[in-house]
């Protein structure tokens, strides 16, 4: 008997859809539902929907439990888009043996249909039954999934004891929560508007040990939460956290912590800069003093690390930034501009290049500016323009220079005069 039905899947495995049709149609194994859930399937692979699906139907009225007629019928099933016979089929198979595998495709039918009422209560009901961890965090996302619904509320009760299912779990184990889970715990702790207790519980679990290392497939699908979040992942979420307690000085301390561990990372560079400016309520001596300070984090990474782009992108960011800032451009002649603030210098035979240009764009070489408004009528244009080409001297090779520097070469193009002079440099 077997030999009959490796001679179908053979059929089925060479694409000979015609020819295993012929061989579900012998007598002495045509009776049987996996002989049917087969020809079901080659039916449908030579298109004939119709009866693949009247088929089918047949098999799952017998309500059959075995696994390989349940994974056949499965196939054929999806493919129809005939999702609710497919969730009765297992449905019925769940109810005689609840296993993790029918548990896990019925959870799965479910899903397709959105039906997260029943994703929810049948995750609580694998939990109860094998005590695995990650059923409880399936229990959670449907009860989340449920409240994006449309025409759903926004249930403060289930968000709580949503929380307490998760703490629970967490207080279980030792170890770290897995990417995912970790997530969906500070996620629903957000919801709730609950910022300062996210932090200290992201704090908390990111100190814990990260628990044994995948070693196979077989490994990561018995225990999917050994994928740990990474690092630079924990920190933004961190960052996020802080930002919106408004702890500035701990949000500052935490990007330079990313930028320390990767120092390439664009967006840390960016976020230091306008956190600066967030602080509206500062002096303009204060915001001056806090970009120099950055501004020589920024030369320090660049000398350490010229092969990297973001360190010379954020100089070009926190000088447009200056620019653009409601802050800098509301300040009257008598801010005056540190005595320390860099000069902006471009390629070493820059000067030259644009000795011939208008001497009024491009004073930064001689001439000092004493308060920030004369810097901007004067002296700004020319350190844009020397750090631009200084950028593109040390990138040109890289197929990205152009759209790095598209945006910055729109707030010095406005003066006809400058458009050769960088192109040049």
């Amino acid at each position: 008997m077997t030999d009959k039905f490796d001679l179908i899947y053979k059929a089925l495995d060479d694409g000979h859809w015609e020819k295993a049709i012929r061989l579900c149609k012998r007598k002495e194994i045509a009776r049987y539902d996996l002989t049917k859930a087969l020809y079901a399937y080659a039916l449908y692979k030579s298109r004939n929907h119709g009866e693949a699906l009247q088929v089918a139907r047949e098999v799952c009225a017998r309500k059959p439990i075995d696994g390989h007629i349940l994974s056949t019928l499965a196939v054929s099933l999806k493919s129809l888009g005939a999702n609710e016979e497919l969730a009765t089929l297992y449905e019925n198979a769940f109810e005689v043996m609840q296993t993790d595998e029918f548990g896990i495709e019925l959870f799965q039918c479910y899903t397709r249909m959105n039906e997260y009422k029943k994703m929810q209560l049948l995750a609580q009901k694998m939990y109860k039954i094998t005590t695995n961890r990650r059923f409880v965090y399936w229990s959670v996302a449907s009860m989340l999934f449920s409240m994006q619904a449309p025409n759903s509320k926004n249930d403060t009760m289930q968000m709580m004891l949503g929380e307490r299912m998760i703490q629970k779990v967490v207080s279980e184990t030792s170890d770290q929560l897995g990417a995912e889970e970790l997530r969906m715990y500070i996620d629903i702790m957000l919801k709730q508007g609950k910022y300062s207790e996210a932090l200290n519980c992201l704090e908390d679990l990111a100190g814990r040990p990260p628990g044994p290392p995948i070693e196979n497939e077989d490994f990561f699908k018995e225990y999917p939460s050994s994928v740990k979040i990474h690092d630079i992942f924990l920190q933004e979420n961190r960052l996020f956290l802080l930002e919106k307690l408004g702890r500035y000085e701990d949000s500052k301390s935490c990007l330079y912590g990313v930028l320390n561990d990767y120092p390439d990372q664009w967006s840390s560079h960016k976020k230091i800069v306008d956190i600066i400016f967030a602080q509206v309520d500062r002096s303009h001596d204060w915001h001056l003093n806090e970009l120099l300070a950055h501004h020589a984090f920024i030369r320090n990474q660049q000398q350490n690390l010229p092969k990297l782009r973001g360190p010379y992108l954020a100089e070009l960011y926190l000088l447009e930034s200056m620019k653009t800032s409601n802050i800098m451009s509301t300040v009257d002649d008598s801010v005056l501009l540190p005595s320390t603030w860099p000069s902006f210098v471009g390629p070493d035979d820059f000067v030259s290049q644009v000795a011939t240009f208008p001497s009024e764009l491009f004073t930064f070489s001689k001439k000092s500016t004493t308060t920030l408004n004369e810097y901007f009528r004067t002296k700004y244009y020319g350190d844009i323009a020397a750090l631009i080409c200084a950028y593109v001297k040390q990138f040109s090779g890289k197929p990205c220079c152009f759209a790095d520097l598209k945006s910055r070469l729109e707030l010095i193009t406005s003066a006809a005069e400058v458009a050769p002079i960088v192109l040049e440099g």
